[in-house]
């Protein structure tokens, strides 16, 4: 009953997937910034990528760094300055020199991209999960579909079951009904073939004059063995 049930309910359901308010407004922000950045110079893009695939282990030391990559490019597009920022450097070193810029021009834009980096990541990860949840729904689909068709097959065998064993039934019932009518006619032919010897027996016992008065009460014991025979058989 459950199958078909899960079936029905998996067929009937669009696996979509809903926000909150704030996380979707979230979500949004981080997808126009991605979107907007992939498809802007060849610095911004080659930074997205290494987004793509470092957001499930971004912590704040790569969020920042990623920060600061993605404002040399945005001031290298506008012909600004750009700021060193190597591995070897710490992120204070790398940061310091814009907090000294024109009116802190750079570390505002290293703040911004900052936010949006924690935005796009959010959107990427939300993404994801809701295609892996998809492909789960999916394979779920799939199992109850299978199930419910594994379901109906065995009810269809349990059914072929249920009618050959009543029809095997009736073959040994009509078996025994046989038994029984031959072990009648075979009990009927034996008890006449023994009174007719037990008569035929004692009018020979009883063919002389010394015996001739037991042959009534021999036959009388007879007929009453006879009429007793049939009331129990009855």
């Amino acid at each position: 009953v459950m199958a078909p049930l899960l079936l029905a309910l998996l067929t009937s359901h669009v696996a979509t997937f809903q926000f909150d308010e704030a996380a979707s407004a979230r979500a949004a922000a981080g997808k126009s910034q991605l979107e907007a950045l992939a498809a802007d110079t060849t610095c911004s893009a080659r930074a997205v990528d290494r987004l793509r695939g470092g957001c499930r282990e971004m912590d704040d030391q790569s969020q920042s760094r990623l920060a600061v990559d993605f404002t040399n490019c945005h001031l290298a597009k506008s012909g600004l300055t750009t700021y060193e920022c190597t591995s070897e450097m710490s992120l204070a070193d790398c940061t310091k020199p814009m907090v000294d810029s024109a009116a802190a021009l750079a570390f505002n834009a290293y703040t911004h991209f900052y936010t949006h980096a924690e935005s796009m990541c959010f959107y990427l990860q939300s993404r994801e999960f809701q295609r892996s949840t998809e492909t789960l729904v999916d394979q779920l689909h799939a199992s109850a579909q299978g199930t419910a068709s594994q379901l109906d097959s065995l009810k269809k065998d349990t059914e072929s079951l249920g009618s050959k064993q009543r029809s095997l039934l009736g073959g040994v019932d009509r078996l025994l009904d046989l038994q029984a009518a031959l072990f009648g006619e075979f009990a009927d032919i034996k008890s006449v073939l023994f009174f007719t010897c037990a008569v035929l027996l004692a009018l020979a016992l009883t063919s002389t004059s010394r015996t001739a008065a037991a042959r009534l009460p021999i036959f009388a014991m007879l007929t009453g063995s006879c009429l007793l025979e049939k009331t129990l058989a009855a």
